[in-house]
């Protein structure tokens, strides 16, 4: 039985439901989002994931300033894990982005 989310003052939570409750105080950076628990993500979900608008997205893709796309058909996709990475590497151009990283012995 789903409830409207509220804000409880009291102790620094939002109540999402009767069984479940999130820490309103905690960083963005460790908050695990639904989008991000996912392998791959759409167009859409990667901006969400980033803080783009879809079109920037779209634009970055096609300018090579984000990772190449997985294609399952006609569908492109794009690795959460490999986003995070771009990410935590400082947003590389696709020419100098490497993913997996190459392990050297």
């Amino acid at each position: 039985m789903a409830t409207t989310p509220t804000h409880n003052d009291d102790n620094d939570t939002a109540v999402i439901d009767h069984e479940e409750e999130i820490d309103v105080t905690a960083q963005p950076a460790m908050a695990i989002t639904r989008v991000e628990q996912r392998l791959l993500l759409t167009d859409k979900d990667a901006a969400a994931m980033l803080s783009v608008s879809r079109s920037h997205f779209r634009q970055m893709v096609k300018d090579w300033r984000a990772p190449n796309p997985v294609k399952i058909g006609s569908a492109s996709r794009w690795r959460t894990e490999e986003l995070t990475d771009w990410v935590n590497a400082d947003t590389p151009p696709r020419h100098k982005w490497r993913w997996p990283p190459t392990r050297r012995s």
